[in-house]
């Protein structure tokens, strides 16, 4: 055998190696479905009577293929895109009904309100009022009434309610308003009223008014007032004790109309829960050694599904065209901590995909990795959802910035 040979046989051995390497080892990928990192005990049911059951196996209807040629109506767009890379305090649809055509969102510096159309690239300034360092803006329905919140001198919680004015020589708005009562510890928004605790009482007074803070009417009375209240349509709202995975907490069925309380959950730690738009059902999280449990409770029938997705209800949002459909943000893994303690202070921080969650059928299905799509592991919260849901956007707890998505 010649020294050229033996050569190019050497060099041929190596090339074999090194494919069956890359092949192996880089080719191969394994599906993750949310109940394979998330396995644990029943931590629930809640409540007197009730009783619990616990799907051995998610149903997992498939994850969503990347094909950008189906995205609507601009083919060039990706369905996953940043629309502001700087920390987002809030963002709605507009308009909220007919065709939806934009994102409003408020820059969380500024205070400064911008839109992003949803078939085209760019933003849009349409607020340049300045209202510096904004911790979170709650929209109305319409679009057009937003709640600022923010600390005024390190101390007092100051909620500003504004509303946008178009005036005939610009197409920037102006912004009116005047301020709620100070220290309004929870605020919840729902369509075009907000819920609160009259901060002014020394006991606690549920509060339902017009977003603007006019209409009051006092809902119900408690002895204690540091609650937290989840509100998401004008009937049923969810009232919860202070979440903490340290101090064991309760859950209720609020009605707004008469004020009456139905117990949901009792003596859980770190209980956070949701109920949907119809008043049937509710998302609850709560802490069970050391990580997160999840469970569906039917309001009416008080039966309790533990859930094999593990995730916060902060990180969930309900479908506004199935009532027992929700989008959920869900960890790929968790590790051990005090929760949701330890995600509020920035302490953990999640790689999330998003699911859907068929409360009725227990289907689940995977429809976004963000680290698979744009290369960006994202803790993602406060999603928001399209009247039609059609587009979804969210903010990315690393860095707060905002994500639109259109499967």
């Amino acid at each position: 055998m010649s020294k050229k040979t033996f050569t190019l046989l050497i060099a041929l051995i190596i090339a074999i190696i090194a494919f069956l390497g890359w092949f192996f080892f880089f080719r191969t990928t394994t599906p993750v479905t949310p109940g394979t990192t998330q396995q644990g005990t029943d931590l629930f049911p809640f409540g007197p009577g009730s009783t619990s059951t616990r799907p051995s196996t998610p149903t997992n209807s498939g994850t969503s293929t990347i094909d950008l040629s189906n995205n609507t109506p601009a083919a060039s767009l990706p369905r996953l895109r940043q629309l502001w890379k700087d920390p987002t305090a809030g963002a709605t649809f507009f308009p909220a009904t007919g065709t939806t055509t934009s994102v409003r969102f408020v820059d969380r510096a500024t205070g400064h309100i911008y839109e992003s159309p949803l078939d085209a690239l760019g933003n849009e300034k349409i607020s340049n009022v300045t209202i510096p360092q904004i911790h979170e803006a709650l929209w109305a329905a319409n679009g057009k009434e937003v709640i600022f919140r923010y600390l005024k001198n390190d101390s007092i919680i100051q909620s500003f309610y504004a509303t946008l004015s178009t005036t005939s020589a610009s197409t920037t708005s102006t912004l009116e308003g005047y301020f709620l009562p100070a220290n309004i510890r929870d605020i919840s928004i729902s369509g075009g009223k907000i819920a609160y605790f009259d901060p002014t009482l020394q006991t606690g007074q549920l509060i339902e008014a017009r977003v603007d803070g006019t209409a009051r009417k006092a809902v119900m009375n408690s002895e204690a007032w540091d609650w937290s209240i989840t509100y998401n349509n004008p009937k049923v709202a969810f009232l919860g004790t202070r979440p903490s995975g340290l101090v064991p907490g309760f859950g209720y069925a609020l009605d707004m109309a008469t004020g009456a309380t139905t117990r949901i959950a009792g003596e859980i730690l770190g209980l956070t829960g949701t109920i949907n738009a119809s008043g049937t059902k509710a998302f609850l999280s709560a802490q069970e050694q050391q990580v997160i449990a999840s469970a569906a409770y039917d309001i009416k029938t008080k039966v309790t599904q533990n859930l094999s997705i593990r995730t916060l209800s902060d990180k969930c949002a309900w479908s506004n065209v199935k009532s027992q459909l929700i989008y959920c943000a869900v960890p790929v893994s968790l590790q051990a901590g005090t929760y949701p303690d330890d995600w509020y202070k920035g302490k953990v921080s999640f790689t999330d995909r998003l699911w859907s969650i068929d409360l009725s059928t227990g289907e689940t299905r995977q429809l976004l990795d963000p680290s698979f799509e744009v290369l960006q592991d994202m803790d993602i919260m406060k999603i928001v959802i399209d009247r039609t849901d059609s587009s979804l956007t969210f903010i990315n707890k690393n860095d707060m910035s905002l994500w639109l998505y259109r499967p």
